[in-house]
């Protein structure tokens, strides 16, 4: 590797990353650093790799250089709120969606977070607001129905909630929260047989499942 060639670094830490190579992969990105220090997306990938690693602290002050060299970088804003949701600090992370969603107004995964963001504080209906929004520019995500679902089933509007698990098990009939979440919402309308059907799903694809809410 030619050691002046920042993308070269970036690009094999990129590979590295996806060999589950973390290691490796943050000591190329700190070397593309090294000879780039405004090289915003070395900045974001090494935060990736340490978001990877659980380590939110650093993967949020990788981010946050990325956003200072590139102001504009919605995805750095975005994989900032997700580190800072780790955290619990859910207020700020909504404002890092918010700021993603000024630069792109059809990031749909920034409106899928931000809505998990508010429903972490209870505020169910931003978060149906967000998901519907996420479900508008991309209606063949799963996991955006499953998340409004799930709101719904929390402001009581439980055949809402299933009719978002339907939808949700018909693009992704393999995940096992949707029949538990959607048992759930059976068990509340005392439509038992059909929560025992889906319960006993969600375990045959994932054994070791709990109920997840």
């Amino acid at each position: 590797i030619d050691p002046k060639n920042v993308e070269a670094y970036i690009f094999r830490g990129d590979v590295k990353e996806e060999q589950q190579n973390y290691k490796g992969a943050i000591l190329d990105f700190t070397k593309a650093i090294e000879i780039d220090p405004k090289n915003s997306r070395a900045y974001n990938s090494r935060g990736h790799i340490r978001y990877s690693l659980k380590d939110y602290d650093g993967a949020i002050a990788d981010y946050t250089k990325a956003i200072n060299i590139y102001p504009k970088y919605a995805y750095a804003y975005l994989n900032r709120g997700i580190s800072k949701s780790f955290l619990f600090n859910y207020k700020a992370a909504i404002i890092d969606y918010n700021m993603a969603i000024v630069i792109n107004p059809q990031y749909n995964n920034a409106y899928d977070w931000r809505g998990a963001a508010k429903f972490s504080i209870q505020d169910y209906k931003g978060a149906i607001e967000d998901h519907t929004s996420a479900i508008d520019i991309n209606p063949r995500e799963a996991i955006y129905y499953l998340n409004r679902g799930v709101a719904k089933h929390y402001l009581q509007n439980y055949e809402d909630a299933i009719a978002d698990f339907d939808k949700a098990i018909t693009l992704d009939p393999k995940y096992a929260a949707i029949y538990n979440n959607r048992g759930h919402s059976n068990y509340l309308l005392l439509k038992y047989k059909e929560a025992i059907e889906d319960y006993t799903k969600a375990m045959k694809i994932n054994p070791d499942n709990a109920i997840y809410i």
